[in-house]
C-alpha cells in the first residue's frame, strides 16, 4: 500500500501536460485580445467623443459671439443704416454700411463674409455736443467744414479718450435723432492727434466726400451723440497664405477689428469653422416661411430700416481626422448654389442655426433718452 502511494504521489509531480499548457497560453492570449481591443475600442470611442465635443464648443462658441455683434447691427446709424464721412475720395459716393455682406470669401469658396458697423454701446464712451446752449460764436465750428468737435461739460472728460494712435478710438461716430429731413444720421470722422479731456475738444479730418456733404447740406445738426466707432468683420480662413492660422484640414473663424480682412492682424475666433452663411428677412417677409435673401443690398435707404432678421448658419468640423480613415459625415456647405456631395470624408461635422430679430435696424432712436 505505502509503494503504490508513493507511485502516485510521483506522477502528480510531474505538473502540467503540454496540451494543458497550450491550452491555458491559447486562453491566457484570448483574454489578453479581448482586453486589448476593449481598450482600444474604449480608447477611439473617447478620441471620437472628445473631437466631438470640441466641435461643438468651437460651434458655440463661434455663434455666440458673431449672434452678438450682429444684434447691434445699426446701433447709432441713421434710417438708412449709413455712417457719412472718413471713405476715400476714390469712392466719394460711397457711405459706411452698418451691415454689408460679401460672397466667395475666400475667393473660390462658397462661404460668406460680413461687416458691422456700430457705435460702442458702452455710454461711459459717449459725448455729447450740444452747439445750441454753446454761446455766441460757438455754432460757427460745427460747419459741414469742421475739424473739431467740442464735447459739453458733462461730458468733457470722455474727450481725452479719443487718439489717432489708438485703434479702438481713432474713428468718431456722431449721431442724431434730428438730421436732414428730420430723420436720424450719422456722421463719422478720422481723430487727428489726441483730443483734449481739459476742453473737451476732439480734433478731426476734415470731411468732403460727396455721400457726406449731401447729408450736410444745411450744416451739422444742433445736437450730437458721440462714441467711438466699432467696425467688425467675420470670415473664413482656410487658404493658408500665412496671414492666419487657416488652411484646408483646419479652417477657423477670424474677427477683423479694421476694414481690411486677412491682412495678417485679425484675431482667430474658432477652430474648424468650415461654412458660414447669412440670410436677410425683410419686415414685408414671412421668415417663418424661409422667405430668406441672400445678400441684403442698402442701395434703397429704406431697405435698412425695414430689415427685420438676420439668420446665421454655420458648419463646424473635427481639427482631426477619424482613425485608420472610417469615413465619418459628408461635407455640409450650406449655401443652395454648393452641389452636395453624398460621399463621406472622416471628419465629423456639426450644424447649428440661429436667427436674430433686429430691432436697432427698425429705430434709429435707441440712444436719443441718453442725456
Amino acid at each position: 500500500m505505502t509503494q503504490r502511494t508513493n507511485r502516485r504521489s510521483g506522477a502528480s509531480a510531474k505538473g502540467f501536460t503540454l496540451i494543458e499548457l497550450v491550452i491555458a497560453m491559447v486562453v491566457t492570449a484570448l483574454m489578453i485580445l479581448v482586453i486589448l481591443m476593449t481598450f482600444t475600442a474604449q480608447n477611439q470611442l473617447y478620441r471620437r467623443q472628445s473631437d466631438i465635443g470640441r466641435t461643438q464648443q468651437s460651434l458655440r462658441l463661434a455663434m455666440e459671439i458673431v449672434s452678438k455683434d450682429i444684434s447691434l447691427i445699426g446701433f447709432g446709424a441713421g434710417v438708412a443704416g449709413q455712417y457719412y464721412g472718413i471713405l476715400p475720395a476714390s469712392t466719394p459716393n460711397s457711405a459706411l454700411d452698418a451691415i454689408e455682406q460679401f460672397n466667395e470669401i475666400p475667393a473660390g469658396s462658397y462661404s460668406d463674409a460680413l461687416t458691422l458697423a456700430y457705435i460702442d454701446p458702452d455710454r461711459t464712451h459717449w459725448g455729447f455736443v450740444d452747439q445750441s446752449a454753446a454761446g455766441a460764436g460757438y455754432a460757427s465750428d460745427y460747419r459741414c467744414e469742421t475739424t473739431q468737435l467740442r464735447f459739453s461739460s458733462a461730458t468733457v472728460a470722455v474727450a481725452g479718450y479719443f487718439s489717432e494712435d489708438d485703434e479702438q478710438w481713432d474713428q468718431i461716430v456722431c449721431f442724431s435723432h434730428s438730421g436732414n429731413l428730420g430723420l436720424g444720421v450719422s456722421y463719422v470722422w478720422s481723430v487727428s492727434g489726441d483730443g483734449d479731456s481739459s476742453t473737451g475738444i476732439v480734433t478731426v479730418d476734415q470731411n468732403s466726400q460727396t455721400d457726406y456733404e449731401d447729408y450736410c447740406e444745411r450744416g451739422l445738426p444742433e445736437e450730437l451723440i458721440c462714441g467711438p466707432l466699432v467696425q467688425v468683420s467675420y470670415y473664413i480662413d482656410r487658404d493658408g497664405d500665412g496671414n492666419g492660422p487657416g488652411t484646408s484640414t483646419v479652417p477657423y473663424l477670424m474677427m477683423s477689428t479694421d476694414d481690411d480682412m486677412d491682412d495678417g492682424n485679425d484675431i482667430p475666433i474658432a477652430a474648424g469653422i468650415e461654412d458660414l452663411q447669412f440670410g436677410f428677412c425683410e419686415l414685408t417677409q414671412d421668415c417663418d416661411a424661409q422667405s430668406w435673401v441672400g445678400n441684403h443690398e442698402l442701395a434703397d435707404p429704406y431697405n435698412f430700416a425695414n430689415l427685420s432678421r438676420v439668420r446665421i448658419r454655420m458648419t463646424a468640423r473635427s481639427e482631426r481626422q477619424e482613425e485608420q480613415g472610417l469615413p465619418a459625415s459628408t461635407p455640409v456647405i450650406l449655401d443652395p448654389n454648393y452641389t452636395r456631395t453624398t460621399t463621406k470624408d472622416t471628419y465629423h461635422r456639426r450644424v447649428a442655426h440661429q436667427v436674430i430679430n433686429i430691432q436697432n435696424a427698425r429705430s434709429a432712436l435707441q440712444i436719443r433718452d441718453k442725456y
